[in-house]
């Protein structure tokens, strides 16, 4: 009976290996968001089995385990599991330091996260690549056989736990595309216990396929054997994978998802994909704005780390790929010329140096075509494709304009006035004509602090009357008390000869020091009003779990305190509702506006007249543009109050890829 039930475990747990391993690479479509953040990791875990710096581990555990019987055999199996787990759960703890140190000081959010880990994950593919090759003598911690003394003269359970504490840290640079992903997601929330948790449900499924394995050496079938009669060739398919993919990482990482558009590759895939055509229809049917569009005018002045120009990004690819093809070619020539390496007499190694003139030929030839297609023909193509469009569309374009903001005191302190004072410019640097009233106002200001605690919605028209003069000038004023110290975003938005025009700058009030986020997913809460007891307001977004580049709904439901719907809610600035929505690292910002359906019509309203009343529902159509944590402030009116109520969505990675750069929307 004990037997049968340990066979039926282990079939079991070799099905959680294979359904995870189908699931991470063929099924695995939908976004990680909330909980699925974990399914992934665990799945992400079970895949790195197959990769040469994990694969070590194998060796360890199978013999241990073997020879002991059931119990104590599974016993010293688990025990060595947890151990690795639990050292390799740490370096989720160090991540999310990191976060919070890059978020605190760097000011770079999440976007700089996910740019050093892709950056560092792409160092050590490329390393660990060539030493695998033997290009370099370069190994990742590797397991060779020997444990310290401290370990060994232990006995029972807690020696495989110790030994499995010491050798957990064997395999956790592999260079396997989900580690940074989930690194930096760990990275952006910043969160110590998060990080551990997740990094540790992650560290479960890189040993359970070694439990699966073990389990069958308790019973007598050593599956280490087929592994290693096909180790090599394993080890050497994976290097040269490694060299192609950590090229990429790297440069992805200290270039960012900027060069990844402006390279031209990633526009390339979505014309193989026909991504755009799908998601242009979905956008012409429902009126929106088509997600995930890359323009020229989004990429000028964008850089990576240091200031490197996007466009030597192609070229670092490039010379990534190339060399360490023409350094195994060297070392091959190299091994050949030494005396040891012309085994099997001259006519062995005259054909061994032909082969290698050939192999020569090729990679000369492959590297010349590499060049010319990644730096010159696709991004050209995009350049050539980008520049069509943006000629086509020049007829309906409104001329460029700045903004030059400015306060007084010029170093503004918290609780006390200060004028905010805002020029807008054409481009020839004269004030710009053509401002037009857009819902009630001639400009709106949005203040946000970069915790989300504070949020105000002001205008030049709240001091009063907007005159001639102000509007020849192009400028506007308007007093402002900000009410802690920190940073705070400053978003502004205009219309233009019908262009409706946003804006957006960053301010620190006092000292700023360290700012964290309160995570809050409440989809329930409880608003102060002014002359009554307040109200709840309930949010939903359908689909549930909201997508990056997808049409999202958000509704809202308000209700008195009692539980009575409020029906006569008036319109705020012509509108429902006004929203601001802005992501965790405060490099997007879009200011839009909810919307109410006709009763007799049934359409959808942006734009009503004072006398309309509606309620208790509101409606709003978004697109979040890339992965992460977002703050969506919304404000609506009831009996001459305006009441701001604020929702943290989490947004998980669109299909087919895996990050989105932000981009500024308007109005």
């Amino acid at each position: 009976m004990a037997r049968l039930l340990f066979i039926f475990s282990t079939f079991a747990l070799l099905a959680v290996v294979i359904i995870g391993l189908v699931w991470i690479f063929a099924l695995s479509s939908t976004s990680p968001v909330g909980l699925a953040w974990y399914i992934f990791s665990f799945a992400a875990g079970l895949s790195m089995i197959v990769l040469p710096c994990t694969l070590p581990l194998a060796f360890v555990i199978v013999p241990m385990s073997m020879g002991k019987g059931y119990a104590k055999g599974l016993g010293t199996a688990l025990m060595f599991g947890l151990g690795v787990a639990i050292t390799l759960s740490m370096y989720g703890i160090l991540a999310a330091i990191l976060g919070k140190a890059v978020f605190s000081f760097s000011g770079g959010g999440g976007e700089t996260i996910k740019g050093i880990f892709y950056s560092i994950a792409g160092i050590i593919a490329i390393l660990f690549a060539l030493g695998e090759l033997g290009v370099i003598k370069f190994r990742l911690p590797s397991y060779g056989g020997a444990a310290p003394a401290i370990i060994q003269k232990h006995q029972g359970l807690l020696k495989p736990l110790l030994l499995g504490l010491f050798l957990g840290n064997i395999g956790v640079g592999c260079p396997h595309p989900a580690t940074p992903i989930i690194l930096g997601q760990i990275g952006i929330v910043g969160d110590v216990f998060y990080g551990w948790l997740l990094f540790f449900v992650h560290a479960i499924g890189r040993v359970i396929p070694l439990l699966a394995l073990a389990m069958f050496g308790i019973m007598g079938v050593n599956a280490t054997k087929a592994l290693v009669a096909h180790k090599d060739s394993i080890a050497r398919i994976t290097a040269w994978g490694m060299v192609f993919v950590g090229a990429f990482l790297f440069t992805l990482g200290f270039f960012s998802h900027d060069w990844w558009v402006e390279s031209g590759t990633h526009s390339l895939f979505e014309e193989i994909t026909q991504e755009q055509r799908f998601t242009g229809i979905l956008s012409e049917r429902f009126q929106v704005q088509a997600p995930h569009h890359h323009g020229l005018e989004e990429l000028e002045g964008k850089t990576g780390f240091f200031g490197a120009p996007l466009w030597l990004g192609n070229w670092v690819l490039v010379a990534l790929w190339i060399i360490p093809m023409w350094g195994y070619w060297f070392y091959k020539r190299r091994k050949l010329q030494m005396p040891e390496g012309n085994v099997g007499g001259e006519d062995a190694a005259r054909q061994s140096l032909k082969i290698l003139r050939w192999q020569g030929a090729f990679i000369f030839a492959l590297s010349l075509l590499l060049v010319l297609v990644f730096t010159h023909v696709i991004p050209h193509r995009f350049l050539e494709h980008k520049a069509l469009e943006t000629m086509a569309m020049e007829g309906g374009k409104a001329p460029q304009s700045e903004v030059i903001f400015t306060t007084d005191p010029k170093n503004p302190i918290p609780g006390a006035i200060t004028e905010l004072t805002f020029s807008i410019k054409d481009e020839k640097g004269n004030p710009l004509s053509g401002l037009e009233i857009e819902h009630e106002r001639i400009l709106h200001v949005q203040i946000i602090s970069e915790d989300f605690q504070i949020f105000s919605h002001i205008h030049p028209e709240d001091r009063g009357p907007i005159t001639q003069s102000m509007i020849e000038r192009a400028e506007f004023s308007m007093g402002y008390i900000f009410p802690k110290s920190g940073r705070y975003l400053i978003a502004i938005g205009y219309l233009h000869e019908g262009h409706s025009v946003t804006k957006k700058f960053f301010i620190d009030i006092g000292e700023r020091g360290t700012s964290f986020l309160i995570k809050d997913f409440s989809k329930i809460k409880w608003f102060p009003g002014i002359n009554n007891a307040g109200y709840y307001v309930s949010f939903e977004t359908e689909p549930k779990n909201v997508i990056a580049g997808q049409e999202i709904s958000l509704g809202y439901g308000v209700r008195q305190l009692d539980g009575t719907p409020v029906i006569d809610m008036e319109p705020y600035l012509a509108a429902p509702l006004h929203l601001a929505i802005i992501s965790a690292d405060l490099s997007s910002y879009e200011h839009t506006h909810g919307e109410i359906h006709d009763p007799i019509t049934g359409e959808g309203k942006h734009e009503l007249n004072t006398q309309d009343r509606f309620g208790p529902d509101i409606e709003a159509h978004v697109v979040f543009p890339f992965p992460g944590l977002y703050q969506v402030f919304s404000e609506f009116q009831h009996q001459g109050n305006v009441v701001v109520v604020s929702f943290m969505v989490e947004v998980g990675v669109g299909e087919g890829e895996l990050e989105a750069k932000s981009t500024v929307h308007g109005h």
